[in-house]
């Protein structure tokens, strides 16, 4: 499958060079867009929990998925595994939940002065999620000493070496290279690389907002020793979602995102096996009455975010 995904970047990424039609030009960066994301989920999300290959060393050559896209694994990485993964929706320690200022999923107070309106504008924000994480993230984490519960003790220098080099490449071959290569003008260029953003965002969020922050998402507070009082396994179950978990083609796409509850339990298992193990999930969470949420279809997943914004909306103004 990734191989399939990198012949079809492969494709759509020749034919920015080779078309001269602009239509095509701006349809293959679209492709380019979504293969991406694709790419994302399939290798590069798979290989940050080792299971592409069975040797870490081969694992982190796939990692390498994220720099040939412009954006940085290692910052992701450790993010993902210390952050997200240990801490889903506990707000101090979920990177994922500390994206901007203006995103405030949780409801917490402190932090309403914006995003009250959130639920107006962060609609239109969404579809700049890659290009703000490719020209502006990298760097500004860079700079941090830690995010969400992880602590970034890293060689500033050799990682600021990585960034501009990994960039450099990046903005090379998207744009510098189809521009003085193909038949386009600059301008012309540069808009098909906001479309590659554009799409590949709607893509990423498709994804990323149907599997913690729905309607009913719980964001558990820690207690005075810094704990949670539940289970890691209870914690897991109340703060992911699956949608369609049974729907192969979004298993096959998606690298198993739709069956989110089984990844967080098991995220040392390849996604193919998902769609399987979620089933035993589901029952043995409904024999020993533990949570399980699960919505039937995309669709519904996302209809019940842009809900929880509406009623952040509500309570926060």
């Amino acid at each position: 499958k990734i191989s399939l995904f990198i012949i079809l970047y492969l494709i759509s990424y020749s034919l920015i060079l080779f078309s001269n039609n602009l239509f095509v030009l701006f349809l293959s960066y679209a492709l380019l867009g979504i293969n991406s994301v694709f790419l994302v989920l399939n290798a590069g999300h798979d290989a940050c929990h080792h299971t592409v290959f069975k040797k870490k060393k081969y694992n982190d050559v796939v990692l390498l998925i994220f720099e040939m896209l412009g954006t940085s694994s290692y910052f992701w990485k450790n993010k993902h595994l210390l952050g997200h993964h240990n801490y889903p929706n506990i707000v101090e320690l979920d990177s994922d939940l500390q994206q901007s200022v203006f995103v405030n999923f949780s409801g917490e107070k402190e932090n309403s002065q914006i995003s009250r309106f959130q639920f107006y504008y962060l609609p239109i924000i969404y579809p700049f999620y890659l290009l703000r994480w490719i020209i502006y993230r990298d760097f500004k984490e860079l700079l941090m000493k830690k995010i969400g519960a992880f602590e970034n003790k890293s060689n500033k220098y050799y990682q600021a070496f990585k960034l501009i080099i990994s960039k450099t490449f990046f903005f090379g071959y998207i744009i510098a290279v189809p521009h003085f290569i193909g038949n386009f003008t600059f301008f012309e260029i540069i808009i098909g690389f906001l479309i590659f953003t554009l799409v590949g965002s709607f893509v990423t969020i498709l994804a990323l907002l149907s599997t913690h922050v729905g309607e009913s998402a719980v964001f558990p507070k820690l207690n005075s020793d810094n704990e949670i009082d539940h289970s890691w396994v209870f914690h897991q179950l109340a703060t992911t979602s699956d949608f369609a978990p049974q729907n192969r083609v979004l298993n096959f796409l998606f690298g198993g995102f739709n069956n989110h509850v089984t990844h967080h339990l098991f995220p040392y298992i390849s996604h193919v096996h998902y769609p399987h193990i979620s089933e035993l999930v589901e029952s043995t969470a409904k024999e020993f009455n533990m949570p399980y949420n699960k919505f039937d279809s995309l669709s519904s997943a996302l209809y019940s975010h842009f809900k929880l914004l509406k009623n952040l909306h509500k309570e926060l103004n």
